[in-house]
């Protein structure tokens, strides 16, 4: 089986969807969405000018708790719709909003607010429809951008199939403060506007008409999140041996590099594609280093948009492995499903169900793995999280050693290892029906905006056919970060 020492792509999975494709990996109890905390009446009453204008004012600078559905009420007039004065306020103010999106308005920018007659230009039944749309994919994000780490992955090169922790940190420098307090209220309004808006024939024809008069957008193109992991860690049994004879131990220094994207689908469905590679060095066995790279996709949906409503994913991911060893080479195709689950707003929960193969130039390294896990993630503060996972795997598993009867006649493939000496030295790889448990505690420390301390300790135990099994344990750190 393979053994994943590196980490895919945090962060934190921390699982959840996004508004855009700039954020689904992040891990912390911070959110790039609309914001919806309270502001205080006399926070409001030095923000701005009168609602009521007939002619554009300024607002600002914007503060961290200041949020668009509050600043939209200062300046709505009898006769308009928040929702109208949302998106009027955001197609005046493109600029004061990272990548063009009404959930992520920036701190310490004024913003140039229209006039009434300006406002009320604005189809009413088409800003509600856009502003809900921003406000259930902000929900979806919500939960993605602090899940922890749903997303667990399996890292080429190893024969031991184990998870890693996905973490980032996130990026929120520039953006208003966030709260999710008053978003039923919010949408309850939306809900009450749409209903008004739809009972309007003239509504309904100016609709109508705008639709026809309005050219159709170019489909945006997807941006990618780019992510980086260096980690260095300690195996104290990386040939997966039984007899103390064969045990030995190495150091590991791997570099990961991830790209990923994402598309919403619907209001609660979001589908997220990227890749990554991954370059490993071993201290002492260097015919164990290996470059691996692959491709993934993954579809997640939600049935209800409460926060902690379940988010459930279906995954695949094509990949390959080229090792200094040849005979390592190989192919692998993982299928994914998984479940993530908020189980209080400071502890997160997550399932999944793996399917791995493996097809390598050898025999005895083409492997077959079934993964189930579960994870617990616990948000200690906004900038540190502690996390356990148990997992247990059913599948093949490959070891090295100088091969017993007991290992002879349970192995279902065995061949010379060159990596530990070959037969010059009696040294063989063989691959085994087994059962495996392994116990992963970590704690993952936010430095900055984009920088993280993550650090771990695996503890691995195998039972194999033949009365074979190995103990291993695993020691990592890893320094994680975003382009």
């Amino acid at each position: 089986m393979n053994h994943a020492i590196g980490s895919v792509t945090i962060l934190i999975s921390m699982v959840a969807f996004a508004s855009n494709a700039a954020g689904y990996e992040l891990p912390t109890k911070s959110f790039d969405g609309l914001q919806v905390a309270q502001s205080t009446s006399s926070e409001l009453s030095s923000a701005g000018s009168s609602s009521n204008t007939s002619s554009q004012s300024l607002y600002g600078p914007v503060r961290r708790n200041d949020n668009l559905w509050q600043i939209s009420k200062r300046y709505r007039s009898k006769g308009v719709t928040m929702s109208q004065v949302m998106m009027s306020i955001y197609q005046n103010n493109r600029p004061a909003f990272e990548g063009n999106n009404i959930n992520r308005l920036r701190a310490g920018v004024r913003l140039n607010i229209p006039s009434t007659t300006r406002i009320s230009a604005i189809d009413k039944q088409k800003a509600n429809s856009e502003v809900s749309t921003f406000i259930a994919e902000y929900e979806i994000y919500v939960k993605d951008k602090n899940n922890g780490k749903a997303e667990l992955a399996l890292t080429p090169g190893q024969t031991d199939s184990v998870a890693v922790t996905e973490k980032l940190t996130v990026d929120n420098t520039e953006q208003t403060s966030v709260g999710l307090s008053d978003i039923e209220a919010i949408k309850k309004e939306l809900v009450l506007e749409q209903a008004q808006a739809e009972t309007s024939s003239e509504v309904t024809k100016t609709t109508t008409q705008a639709k026809k008069q309005r050219p159709k957008k170019k489909p945006e193109k997807p941006l990618f999140r780019y992510s980086y992991d260096v980690s260095v860690a300690y195996d104290d049994n990386i040939r997966r041996a039984q007899n103390e004879v064969d045990i030995r131990a190495d150091n590991i220094v791997n570099l990961t590099l991830n790209a990923k994207a994402g598309k919403p689908l619907g209001r609660f469905s979001l589908l997220t594609y990227g890749g990554s590679i991954s370059a490993e060095k071993f201290a002492t066995f260097e015919k164990l280093d290996n470059m691996s790279f692959n491709a993934n996709v993954r579809y997640r949906f939600a049935f209800a948009s409460g926060f902690t409503s379940p988010i459930y994913s279906i995954g695949l991911k094509v990949g390959g492995i080229e090792s200094d060893q040849v005979a390592r080479d190989s192919a692998v195709y993982t299928a994914s499903l998984g479940l993530n689950k908020w189980i209080t707003d400071t502890i997160n929960m997550s399932l999944g169900l793996d399917y791995k193969q493996r097809e390598s130039r050898s025999r005895v390294f083409d492997t077959v793995e079934n993964r189930l896990f579960v994870n617990l993630d616990i948000n200690l503060s906004k900038k540190a999280l502690l996390y356990s996972t148990y997992t247990y795997i059913i599948g093949d598993i490959v070891s090295s050693a100088t091969p017993t009867l007991a290992i002879i006649n349970a192995a279902q493939e065995i061949e010379p290892d060159d990596a530990f000496g070959g037969i010059t030295t009696n040294q063989f790889a063989y691959r085994l029906d087994s059962d495996t448990q392994v116990i992963t505690l970590g704690y993952n420390q936010i430095m900055s905006a984009k920088i993280s301390l993550d650090f771990s300790y695996r503890y691995v135990k195998t039972e194999s056919e033949g009365n074979i099994e190995y103990d291993r344990s695993i020691f990592r750190a890893s320094l994680l970060g975003r382009f």
